[in-house]
């Protein structure tokens, strides 16, 4: 259930974001914003039963969807939105 309210926040925030950028710049950053998140969560879900916290998985899920996700980069307001999801994502399933 926290999975599906995670992706309703996550696509009401990306459509406000769409909407103040151009055409092109909206489709990178939509394509991006959705690599990283789906490989972030990937390997959020292979740490689930390890020795690590929400900061330490945090910050691997990023380096792992940064070398997963090619093609651009994202605008700074993405980036962000980026790792904080990936961070809220982590707090939640590593019970932080």
């Amino acid at each position: 259930m926290k999975t599906i309210a995670f992706a309703a926040a996550a696509l009401a925030a990306l459509t406000t974001v769409a909407f103040a950028q151009s055409p092109a710049l909206q489709r990178v950053d939509d394509r991006l914003v959705a690599c990283l998140i789906g490989n972030a969560g990937v390997s959020l879900h292979k740490q689930i039963g390890t020795q690590v916290n929400a900061k330490a998985a945090t910050d691997a899920a990023v380096t792992y969807a940064d070398k997963q996700c090619k093609g651009g980069r994202l605008s700074e307001g993405s980036a962000d939105y980026v790792r904080h999801s990936i961070n809220a994502m982590a707090k939640a399933w590593f019970k932080e």
